[in-house]
């Protein structure tokens, strides 16, 4: 197995739901891979893609912007449910 980071943008579109955004995240790292590997000799090769996001009192959050983000963002979830989609 290889992991090949997408470029695919990930801002959320206005009005879009969870579960859609990490659908539609999947579904577009999916076929960014595919066509990258489409240039490859050896194929047709089968390509994985998923994204996952953390929902907080129906606010998406994203990903932190460095580690200071990233304890703060941990903080806020302490304690509290929330929701991890994959």
């Amino acid at each position: 197995f290889e992991v090949r980071p997408s470029s695919v943008d990930e801002q959320v579109r206005a009005g879009e739901r969870p579960a859609a955004l990490v659908e539609r995240l999947a579904r577009a790292k999916a076929e960014d891979g595919a066509q990258a590997l489409a240039l490859e000799p050896g194929g047709p090769w089968p390509v994985l893609g998923a994204d996952t996001i953390v929902v907080l009192d129906e606010e998406i959050l994203g990903k932190p912007r460095d580690a200071d983000h990233a304890v703060e963002m941990l903080t806020r979830l302490v304690g509290r449910t929330h929701a991890v989609l994959t």
